[in-house]
């Protein structure tokens, strides 16, 4: 067949003499389809005498970029001219199209409004914390006991206020967000486009013709479930990993039994080369221009990964930079974006290693992790999941990029037979020092773990240590405590851990007492 684009045969054909017009349903036969679009591709067969002739391909729903538009013939035959032509527009879904618009800019409105209320609140609250963590700010003056009793009050009544600013942001980006689905909706509806192709065919006899065009209104997300299912008698288990396809399009016409395929890699990515700029380093309190331009590189693609046999229900071919997936069947799919096909990827068992992990800073329950190597076969990019234990579902939340062989620690919900208990102790605030005195604040901590499993339990607990950002600030480690067992956890400073394992209904105290101190004249927020 013949590939032509139709930029540039609109440029070059000539006008020629037609002896006829056919008509021709052009139906779906086959869709690519990436995270931001699809490449749709419909095809006719036609039967023409020899001759000039013209062919329209009709009722095309108005959801393409026409710049995008390809077409393909099979050999006897050439295009001449090319037309794009639309019926008028459907007069009731225009006024609903522009009602949508209009409530649209307004919400926009809205949501500005509301942003810059609730940022004026937030920098109001923020203030009043830092006055009321550090009364040092204003015991010289003169009515401190009253604007104590000021800040206590405004502090009061200030949260009530952030908590109305978020939740009427959030009402007003849930309406948004429903308008701009019954946008896409529409769209679709607005009108119908036709394609007239002038042709010259040698000879009479059948032919093929196909056009192809990309459309924003259909996309495909990875979304995952992932079970664990727990041993009886020791901290082991199975993760089953099920990688899978959710499938939406709202083209304007249902697709009926079209061949599909999945990319990995975005359509309609921007293309450019990142570039360097001019670093000015100057004084504090000057001004400084440039500085390097950063590209966000993070999202994962199906690098250097080996071709894997048939995945469920798909069939999985890669390159250096993507993953095609060539679905088994058929796809038959509505245009509407309530209607979901879940395509099952791959799914794959692994050995789970499994411990405990508590956060005894910011909650008195601990959360069940597994760690797993994945055996997918390709990378699985990020996408929601679903998380199932010992066949229950417990909850939804997100799942980072799955690469092969690599190892991925996994949230499996509260484990209920894990206990904690922490106890502060009152801060020991003073001096010392005659010459250059220093301020001195000591803090302790004790957490107390209980393993109520009939096994043996790893723990991971964490603890946030403070991190001195000025020479002048020492923190000192105190007789007493606990030695940590991991340092700087997940690349955050200070955050460190203990890994004990705690025998069948044991307790263990974990103990953390540190004393910061740094110059008279000097404040710090804690």
């Amino acid at each position: 067949m013949t590939r032509f684009l139709a930029a540039a045969l609109l440029a070059t054909c000539a006008p020629v003499a037609l002896a006829d017009s056919f008509e021709a349903a052009a139906p779906i036969a086959a869709v690519d389809i990436y995270p931001d679009g699809a490449i749709l591709q419909r095809r006719a067969q036609l039967d023409l005498p020899a001759g000039a002739h013209e062919v329209t391909l009709t009722n095309l729903p108005p959801a393409w970029d026409m710049r995008t538009l390809g077409l393909e013939i099979s050999a006897g035959a050439r295009m001449t001219s090319l037309t794009l032509q639309t019926d008028a527009e459907d007069a009731a879904i225009r006024a609903r199209l522009d009602a949508i618009k209009a409530r649209l800019e307004a919400l926009d409105r809205q949501l500005d409004q509301a942003a810059a209320s609730a940022e004026t609140t937030r920098a109001e609250f923020a203030m009043v914390e830092r006055f009321m963590a550090d009364p040092q700010l204003f015991a010289e003056r003169q009515d401190a006991t009253e604007f104590w009793a000021y800040l206590v009050a405004r502090h009061g009544a200030l949260q009530p206020l952030l908590t109305a600013a978020a939740s009427k942001s959030n009402q007003l980006q849930v309406e948004k967000t429903s308008l701009q689905a019954q946008d896409q909706e529409l769209r679709p509806q607005l009108a119908v486009w036709h394609i007239k192709i002038g042709l010259v065919v040698d000879s009479a006899g059948s032919l093929d013709l196909a056009a192809t065009y990309y459309t924003p209104q259909a996309s495909w997300q990875t979304s995952y479930d992932i079970a664990l299912d727990t041993a009886p008698d020791a901290a082991q288990g199975q993760v089953t990993l099920v990688h899978n396809a959710d499938i939406y399009q709202s083209t304007g016409e249902d697709w009926q039994g079209v061949s599909a395929r999945l990319h990995s890699n975005r359509a309609q990515r921007p293309i450019y080369a990142p570039a360097l700029f001019t670093w000015h380093v100057a004084p504090k309190g000057g001004e400084a221009k440039g500085g390097n331009a950063r590209l966000d590189l993070s999202e994962l693609t199906a690098a250097d990964i080996a071709p894997a046999p048939l995945l469920g229900q798909a069939t999985v071919s890669t390159s250096a930079y993507n993953a095609v997936y060539d679905l088994a069947q058929p796809l038959t799919l509505a245009s509407t974006r309530e209607e979901t096909q879940k395509v099952l990827l791959e799914q794959a068992v692994a050995p789970a290693e499994l411990w405990a992990q508590t956060t005894a800073e910011i909650s008195d329950q601990a959360t069940l992790m597994a760690r797993v190597d994945s055996t997918l076969g390709v990378v699985g990019l990020p996408g929601a999941a679903k998380f199932y234990r010992d066949g229950s579902l417990i909850g939804q939340g997100h799942m980072a990029a799955l690469v092969p062989g690599a190892s991925v620690e996994i949230p499996f919900g509260i484990d209920p037979l894990i206990e904690i208990q922490r106890v502060l102790d009152a801060d020991e605030a003073g001096d010392r020092g005659f010459i250059g005195r220093l301020n001195t604040l000591k803090r302790s901590a004790i957490t107390t773990v209980t393993n109520n499993h009939p096994f043996a339990m790893p723990i991971r607990a964490l603890e946030a240590t403070p991190v001195p950002l000025h020479e002048d600030i020492e923190l000192t480690v105190l007789r007493g405590s606990t030695a940590f067992d991991l340092e700087d956890v997940g690349g955050q400073k200070g955050v460190m851990a203990w890994t004990p394992e705690i025998a069948p209904g044991a307790s263990l105290q974990l103990i953390y007492s540190y004393q910061l101190s740094w110059p008279d004249d000097m404040y710090i927020g804690l």
